[in-house]
């Protein structure tokens, strides 16, 4: 048998599936009130909180000096200084 380039088939009968369904779905924005209830509670707390205060007196002293009340009192400390160290031994 020879290859012929010119055969053309038949037309053959349409084969029907059954149908396949395509969803197509559309969404559409519906607004659902969602409460959210806040409570607030102010509390109040004291806090204790050093405040200091400086009360300040000023005072005068009158010194009067003298070469004779040096003379006596460099005298005295020295005296005083020598029966000390007696006493320690």
């Amino acid at each position: 048998m020879a290859y012929n380039n010119n055969f053309q088939c038949p037309p053959a009968d349409p084969v029907f599936t059954d149908p396949t369904q395509v969803i197509r779905n559309f969404y559409y924005p519906q607004p659902v009130p969602v409460i959210h209830p806040v409570e607030v509670v102010n509390r109040h707390h004291c806090v204790p909180v050093p405040h200091h205060f400086v009360s300040c007196t000023v005072k005068d002293e009158v010194c009067t000096v003298s070469s004779r009340n040096m003379k006596k009192r460099d005298a005295g400390g020295a005296r005083a200084k020598v029966s000390r160290t007696k006493l320690k031994k």
